[in-house]
């Protein structure tokens, strides 16, 4: 039976990623609840050839699966990295982009992976070691602006996608908490001797701002890096700061920001936020991105001038 259901849940995988058809999500995730395994989490073949280890009982980690997540969003990633680049995942989660950036980057390249959460970072570590990456660097920690240790709040386990909102903010009603140590991005480079950072994405719930504040040093280097951050309104707002933010904090170091339209990378501002959650990418001065446009860049060409 459990062969059955693992054939058959790779059948719905293919089908899923490869074919573009209304209702693809809905037939998705009315089949998964009767193809999943018995025993939680499993190691699945992805379709780009990785291999991560994923608890298929968790909503998100089903749509990793399926390639129902962020699929366009690791696109756009895979095609900001080439092989030799240095890429940090902050709030690294069960290793999505994490290994999406090891494969991108190869051996010559790394990848640091930051994710607080115990059972993410078990799973995470597990993939990592599934694939065989020697370039990726995992650290069990919560990326703040100090070195010490948070109360990191974990949503109950039944909440919807509840693997993937951990935070250090405090504002989820019935959360679990566990402390996990910190670091800022600012004594993490230099304490390693890090030369730079090719493209560095945070998704860690409000906890962006933190974050920032943590590399001060990094922004003012003369090579800044691109960053590629969730802007969660709500969230935000929960933790008491202004939606705006993240944009006012990043324009201070001459960041321009873009939201990711179907074509094309579309510069935008804080006075144009149209949605409540959003992927930001946010381009350093100079970037050599500019040089294909400024106002809109097609994301076709992004590949061939990194």
């Amino acid at each position: 039976m459990e062969i059955m259901k693992a054939r058959l849940r790779r059948v719905v995988q293919t089908v899923i990623t490869q074919t573009a058809f209304k209702g693809r999500v809905r037939l998705a995730r009315t089949l998964a609840p009767f193809l999943k395994p018995n025993e939680n989490p499993t190691l699945c073949r992805m379709p780009n050839d990785l291999r991560m280890m994923l608890d298929l009982n968790d909503p998100m980690q089903t749509d990793i699966y399926y390639g129902l997540y962020e699929t366009g969003l690791q696109r756009l990633v895979r095609a900001l990295l080439a092989p030799g680049m240095i890429f940090f995942d902050l709030g690294a989660h069960v290793g999505f982009y994490t290994l999406a950036a090891a494969q991108r980057v190869g051996i010559h390249g790394a990848v640091y992976a930051f994710e607080p959460l115990a059972t993410n970072f078990a799973l995470l570590a597990a993939s990592v070691a599934a694939n065989h990456f020697t370039q990726v660097r995992l650290e069990r920690v919560a990326v703040t602006n100090r070195v010490g240790a948070v109360t990191l709040h974990v949503p109950p386990r039944d909440a919807h996608n509840a693997s993937g909102f951990a935070t250090v903010m405090d504002f989820f009603p019935d959360a679990a908490s566990e402390t996990v140590p910190t670091i800022s991005i600012d004594e993490y480079t230099q304490s390693r001797d890090i030369p730079r950072i090719d493209l560095l994405k945070m998704d860690i719930e409000a906890a962006e701002v933190l974050a920032l504040r943590g590399m001060r040093k990094l922004l003012t280097r003369s090579r800044k890096p691109r960053i590629l951050s969730e802007v969660n309104v709500t969230r935000l707002q929960d933790s008491g700061y202004a939606p705006t933010i993240l944009y006012d904090m990043l324009a201070e170091y001459n960041y321009t920001a873009y939201r990711m339209g179907a074509h094309a990378l579309v510069k935008t501002d804080s006075a144009q936020i149209a949605a409540p959650l959003e992927n930001i990418l946010f381009l350093p001065p100079a970037d050599n991105l500019f040089e294909i446009a400024t106002d809109s860049i097609p994301l076709e060409r992004i590949k061939a001038l990194r």
